[in-house]
């Protein structure tokens, strides 16, 4: 039996286009970010999906590069609806980007110092780790704030 063709997974037949951010769905649970997620504060109530859970949605979204919030739910690839993503991300189903712009008004002061020392929590070993080994390998650590991708002139 030829396999070369029938076990193909193109864009056309696969479930998804967002494959990377499943498998960071994975890790994040693994360092446990959506734990520490879910601690974060915000008032307002839980209806159909917890405010958290619209956080997470919103970082989906930032990692898989939207440019608008609506592109969670208009884009060309709509991450709402992604089964797969929600799933590896332990979301029941996602919130369209006016529910995630509801809560993003509902944050405020505290829900953001949270949200920070949180990632922190999560990232800081990680940092530590690689600024360690740039160190025992005396390589100059090069900061790079510009999110557009352009390189450091």
């Amino acid at each position: 039996m030829d396999h070369s063709t029938s076990s193909l997974i193109t864009s056309e037949t696969s479930p998804t286009q967002h494959a990377m951010v499943i498998i960071w769905g994975h890790f994040a649970r693994t360092i446990g970010l959506l734990e520490r997620l879910g601690q974060v504060p915000i008032a307002q109530k839980t209806v159909l999906r917890a405010p958290h859970e619209k956080l997470v949605e919103l970082l989906l979204g930032l990692l898989t590069g939207i440019e608008y919030l609506t592109d969670l739910s208009e884009g060309a690839a709509p991450l709402v609806q992604d089964a797969e993503v929600a799933a590896a991300w332990k979301l029941r189903r996602m919130a369209d980007a006016s529910g995630v712009s509801r809560t993003l008004g509902a944050c405020d002061e505290q829900t953001v110092q949270v949200l920070e020392s949180q990632l922190d929590a999560v990232g800081q070993p990680f940092l530590a780790r690689a600024v360690s080994d740039l160190r025992q390998r005396n390589v100059p650590l090069v900061l790079d704030a510009d999110l557009t991708g352009r390189p450091v002139s």
